[in-house]
């Protein structure tokens, strides 16, 4: 969100946690509401390099579109990026992005 008379902007998508804590991301909003049909992880960066979640610890809900993130101790700190996918009941896609910054701190 931007805010002219300001110079200000919010981002929504950007959200700080504890290093290893476990994530629920709120649900994404699609409207109309009745046009959401499914939502799929397309991809994962850590501070702009691809990277391979091979203890599955990242995951979207195909119904919702909740991210969720499990408690993981072997997560590093610095900022992961996700691509999210919606595919609407009319075919249409579209992407966002939500970055954790995840920290120790």
């Amino acid at each position: 969100m931007y805010y002219p008379e300001h110079n200000l902007t919010i981002r929504l998508n950007l959200i700080h946690i504890g290093l290893s804590n476990g994530y629920v991301s709120a649900a994404p909003t699609l409207y109309p509401d009745k046009y959401k049909s499914s939502f799929s992880l397309v991809s994962v960066e850590k501070d702009g390099k691809a990277f391979t979640d091979s203890n599955n610890t990242f995951a979207v809900n195909p119904a919702t579109g909740i991210v969720t993130v499990k408690k993981d101790d072997a997560l590093k700190a610095g900022s992961y990026k996700f691509i999210i996918k919606a595919v609407t009941t009319t075919g249409l896609t579209f992407e966002t992005d939500l970055t954790l910054a995840m920290s120790s701190e």
